[in-house]
């Protein structure tokens, strides 16, 4: 009992400046909403000049403490002053900004101290030792504690009751709300992140006699400090600060009394990684809410393939890797097999919209598991297929994470993964003793030896680099890609789809890990035995960072990214130059990232896309040449190209052979805590019929529709459809038994054409297309319904064009479109005349008539146009704070007195134009 106490004080110790550190990262996020993953190396700059300062030249300890921590202030301001032109920027180019941010701070440093260098620091506090529980334990961990108590005190009370804690919490929520009454947000936002640095130094500082100072201060710092924010829900101080000592003192216990396999000191990262994945896991939910905000990730690949210029393209690589002197060819090997494992990055990221950072980390995972087999006999081609499907179910496990996870929370939790795999992996080559002798790849009788034949192996790994490219472009045309893009885009308009937002991320996540894992296995692969030292903390950083450098959402993009990987081409050239290091390779991309996230978001590659046809078309028109024409001058004729004449479901052969439907509803009760959003609702909706629902702002409209359709649950009540319950499927279930729905808010697939938004809606749900695809992923065909549908709402000349190029009334026809396109029984339309004109107006009510009438839908409608509903309608419900006010025939409805009082002014003869 007494050693558990003693290892609980000396990890309370280390606990404490992870607790410094985490209140940093908390004053930043509160201070701005940035999650500052370069909170660490900002300290370790600070630490890095006191210590140069004090224990170099002399300076009295505190000049060289005031002149640290005012150099990390300096550093926090002009953080500050790089991410404020992204405050409105995704998630993702936040995270990469900040990481990239660490990758330079830590080239920097790299520059005048040595990357693998330890310092020792002069200790500064009292060194005498006091009995507990018979053993000596230093005074100066009682005084780390005591001084992180102590400003964790003295921070909440100042960010409790004064105004500038108050202005702090304001300017992350509202800024312009905070600009009003007075308040700088700039400034307040500033002093945050200038704060937030110095606490990280202050911390540094302290760690410093016992851990001694190192560049890599930055990244061992990170995990344990993240995890504690994460704690605290990145908020309150306290917790921040029982967070660190939990951690701190789970570490010293964990490393103290548990040995698995001799992992030794780098079984302590196991602590902060669960922590993150339960809380995360915990807090998350599996769908988002309605106030959700969307955002607009990085463009993505359409997919086509440009068959001449990639044979160009190919033809170029080998001829190079023929011709080069054989350390270049090894060169650009080590920049080929980092593309391949980067180009995971553009499946999870890219078309799956998932943050992850773990990417490298399942690349070692690959190598390992390959390294193991080939040790244990087993051919090594078939060991390189085995260890890259060995990697799946890891990349599974990460996926379940990102069913209740996103954005930022993913990005936490797979920076945990990361850190923890990479730190753990050398600790098991030294319990495991390593691994032989790796050999070559034997293929059709030529040997691929890597040693033994470097072209060759280079020849290989440029050949699997462009089958993957090829394989990741089919998955983006075809169903399998539009189900990925479609819940990138839009969590809940996917799941009204039917569309799987498990299967879809989980898949994700399952065929990066292999990608990921291959590529790792190839650059195990480049030595004759294995090594595993490039998959540790700071490249696989470096590379997380470097990956949105060309696009994540293009196939090419990772040719770019990979530039930077240690050993590769980028490494070579700085060879050249006389005393260079790998350091500046990895601070000039550090900084190109800086650059292309803070202009041009999308990545290189779109990029020079965009300058190619610029190019193109300037030479065109200087020769006089026409511009090419499009491949379908008539949109008419496009659509009949892309239309399924004989139909590719059994619902979709004819419209008018639905069977009769009737849903239910009984007593539908909606509570959000203490507040009762629809109360003991009842009507019953049948094929061929329209119920208009109106009612004010707040009256629960487009909540019923929710609970209709599975986004909220009932707390009471009952809803039928045919006869059978359905209250208590998912929203996913509903979908497929032939409710859909269209949003308020319109929640469009942005980065697919209208055409792609009418595949996702009508194309098949099967499984077999996450392996198909990846083949084949055949034609894009619209059923006979959507197709009817683009016709009856005027659609066919925007087939081609991305919802962001249409007007507003346009993406609204195309979200009703979408919902008709999937083929249901039931259509619930939610306010589908917002901002229509009249003439739109006009034709969407003869075309609401047709889908009920003609088509036989059961079509549920909501709308503040009270004469349009009115005239559309066979049976109206008007409600209001949830309830219903009245129900029955239009003339009934508008003549009840509740309903002229509250939602007419005393008119109810007003009718629409023309309608």
């Amino acid at each position: 009992m007494s050693t558990v106490l003693l290892f609980a004080i000396l990890g309370a110790g280390t606990g404490a400046a992870y607790a410094l550190v985490s209140m940093g990262i908390v004053l930043v996020y509160r201070g701005s909403g940035v999650l500052n993953f370069a909170g660490g190396a900002m300290g370790m700059v600070g630490t890095f000049a006191y210590w140069q300062l004090h224990d170099r030249n002399g300076v009295p300890l505190v000049l060289a403490m005031i002149a640290g921590l005012a150099l990390s202030g300096l550093t926090g301001y002009l953080a500050y002053l790089l991410t404020r032109p992204l405050a409105n920027a995704s998630q993702l180019i936040r995270v990469v900004l900040t990481l990239a941010l660490l990758v330079v701070l830590q080239g920097l440093a790299g520059l005048h101290w040595r990357a693998d260098a330890n310092y020792a620091a002069e200790a500064f506090l009292p060194q005498h030792s006091v009995k507990l529980a018979g053993f000596g334990v230093g005074i100066d961990r009682f005084i780390v504690i005591g001084a992180a108590f102590l400003l964790t005190g003295i921070v909440w009370a100042v960010y409790k009751f004064t105004r500038f804690g108050l202005a702090t919490t304001a300017v992350s929520e509202n800024a312009d709300a905070l600009a009003t009454v007075g308040w700088s947000p700039n400034l307040v936002a500033s002093v945050n992140w200038v704060l937030g640095a110095m606490l990280s130094c202050f911390s540094g500082i302290l760690l410093a006699p016992t851990l001694g100072v190192s560049i890599g201060l930055a990244t061992s710092l990170l995990l344990p400090a993240i995890a504690a924010a994460v704690i605290a829900n990145l908020s309150s101080f306290p917790l921040t600060l029982a967070g660190g000592l939990l951690i701190g003192i789970l570490q010293a216990e964990l490393q103290r009394y548990v040995h698995l396999g001799g992992l030794g000191s780098g079984i302590g990262q196991i602590v902060p990684f669960v922590v993150i994945m339960l809380v995360v896991v915990a807090r998350g939910r599996g769908l988002p809410l309605r106030s959700f905000l969307q955002e607009r990730l990085p463009r993505v690949t359409s997919g086509d393939i440009p068959w001449r210029r990639s044979a160009v393209y190919l033809t170029v690589g080998v001829v190079v890797l023929l011709i080069l002197p054989t350390d270049w060819v090894q060169s650009l090997t080590a920049f080929i097999t980092a593309a391949v494992a980067l180009l995971s990055v553009v499946v999870v990221t890219g078309l799956g919209g998932q943050i992850s950072l773990a990417q490298w980390a399942l690349a070692g995972l690959g190598a390992v598991g390959a390294a193991q087999l080939i040790s244990h006999g087993v051919p090594t081609l078939l060991a390189i297929v085995l260890g890259a499907l060995a990697v799946l179910p890891m990349g599974a496990i990460i996926g379940a994470a990102a069913l209740r996870a996103r954005g930022m929370s993913l990005a936490i939790a797979t920076l945990a993964f990361n850190v923890c795999i990479v730190t753990l992996l050398p600790s098991y080559l030294r319990a495991t003793g390593g691994f032989g002798l790796v050999g070559g790849v034997n293929l059709f009788g030529f040997s691929l030896d890597a040693t033994l034949n470097p072209r060759r192996y280079a020849i290989f790994t440029l050949v699997v680099f462009g089958l993957l490219c090829l394989g990741i472009l089919n998955l983006r045309r075809g169903r399998a890609g539009r189900r990925l893009l479609a819940v990138r885009a839009n969590e809940r308009a996917a799941t009204a789809l039917g569309i799987s937002v498990r299967g879809a991320k989980l898949a994700a996540f399952c065929f990066g890990s292999v990608v990921a894992g291959l590529g790792g296995i190839l650059t195990m692969m480049m030595f004759p035995f294995a090594q595993l030292s490039q998959f540790d903390s700071f490249t696989s950083i470096q590379l997380v960072s470097n990956s949105v450098l060309g696009g994540v959402g293009f196939v090419l993009g990772p040719l770019v990214g990979a530039l930077g990987q240690p050993g590769g081409p980028m490494t070579k050239i700085f060879n050249y130059i006389p005393g260079s290091s790998h350091t500046p390779v990895t601070l000039v991309f550090g900084v190109l990232t800086l650059l292309i996230v803070t202009l041009a978001p999308d990545g290189f590659m779109p990029l020079q896309y965009k300058l190619r046809r610029r190019i193109v078309r300037l030479i065109r028109q200087s020769l006089r040449q026409p511009a090419r024409a499009p491949r379908f001058a008539d949109p008419a004729e496009f659509l009949a190209s892309h239309r399924e004449i004989d139909g590719v479901e059994s619902r979709d052969d004819s419209v008018a052979a639905r069977q009769p439907v009737e849903l239910a509803i009984t007593d539908a009760t909606v509570v959000f805590g203490v507040v009762t959003a629809v109360e003991t609702v009842s009507f019953t909706l049948r094929s061929g019929t329209i119920l208009g629902i109106i009612g004010p702002n707040g009256a629960g409209k487009t909540t019923l529709i929710d609970a209709i359709t599975g986004f909220v649950p009932l707390r009471g009540g009952s809803m039928r459809l045919d006869g059978r319950e359905i209250a208590q499927a998912s929203p996913k279930q509903r979908a497929r038994l032939g409710l859909a729905r269209s949003f308020q808010s319109l929640e469009l697939f942005e980065d697919m054409t209208v055409l792609e938004n009418l595949l996702a809606a009508s194309d098949r749900r099967d499984w077999w297309a996450w392996l198909r695809d990846v083949v084949h992923p055949g034609s894009r065909k619209l059923t006979r319904t959507a197709t009817l549908a683009v016709q009856e709402l005027g659609l066919t000349d925007s087939l081609l064009k991305l919802p962001g190029e249409l007007s507003y009334g346009t993406r609204r026809l195309v979200a009703i479109a979408r919902a008709v396109a999937s083929g249901p029984k039931i259509l619930l339309l939610d306010e589908p005349a917002a901002g229509l004109d009249e003439q739109q107006r006009v034709e969407l009510a003869a075309v609401v008539r047709r889908l009920a009438h003609e088509w036989n839908l059961a079509v549920l409608l909501i709308e503040h146009d009270v004469a349009l509903v009115s005239s559309l309608s066979d049976e109206m419900l008007a409600l209001d704070f949830g309830q219903t006010v009245a129900f029955g025939s239009p003339e009934d409805v508008r003549q009840h007195p509740g309903v002229v009082a509250a939602y007419l002014g005393g008119s109810v003869d007003a009718e629409p134009a023309g309608v």
